[in-house]
């Protein structure tokens, strides 16, 4: 049974069930993501799954988790909103950039995207993007840097 939450989650509809009883692969969490352009609007276009089976998930949902656990959540958030970004980014039409096509649309994928960049990783989405491109253990640095995971 898949359960929404209220939480503090902003903009992630999110729901909550056993991803073992629904035999899918053990995992704390799932982002889905349904986004086929980078304009397409954040709320409507990423859900987030909260597996039950694991016990700092449902401190998680309860509302009392342990501060590593959101900060991999953070740091999984961030992966795939930039990993969505850098797939997206070849549709992107007459040579705009990210962050023309994320100002032009606040309440998108891309615009998500570009905030987590500057927020956690402390660059520009464009610079965030090629660096996922180009060096993908140099992105996980900085996304595990940026979230500080697992400091205490």
């Amino acid at each position: 049974m898949r359960l929404p939450l209220d939480t503090e989650l902003d903009g992630f509809p999110t729901s909550s069930y056993s991803f073992d009883k629904e035999g899918m692969p053990a995992a704390p969490w799932r982002l889905v993501v349904s986004a086929d352009e980078l304009e397409a609007p954040f709320a409507h276009s990423i859900r987030l799954e909260l597996n039950e089976d694991f016990a700092p998930v449902r401190k998680l949902i309860s509302g009392n988790p342990d501060p590593h656990v959101v900060r991999e959540l953070d740091a999984a958030i961030v992966r795939v909103l930039i990993a969505t970004a850098t797939r997206l980014s070849s549709t992107i039409a007459d040579q705009k950039s990210v962050e023309e096509v994320a100002a032009e649309y606040p309440e998108s994928v891309v615009a998500a995207a570009q905030r987590a960049a500057e927020h956690y990783l402390q660059m520009s989405l464009s610079a965030a993007v090629k660096s996922y491109r180009l060096t993908p253990e140099q992105h996980e640095y900085e996304v595990v840097a940026g979230t500080n995971l697992l400091k205490d």
